[in-house]
């Protein structure tokens, strides 16, 4: 699906990423 990647996706990614880290970080320890 060839459409416009960059509108919003960075941030929401990042955010997620962000997230994800916390929660890896909190069931690792």
């Amino acid at each position: 699906m060839p459409n416009p990647k960059r509108r919003h996706s960075q941030q929401r990614s990042a955010k997620r990423r962000t997230h994800y880290k916390a929660q890896e970080t909190t069931l690792s320890v």
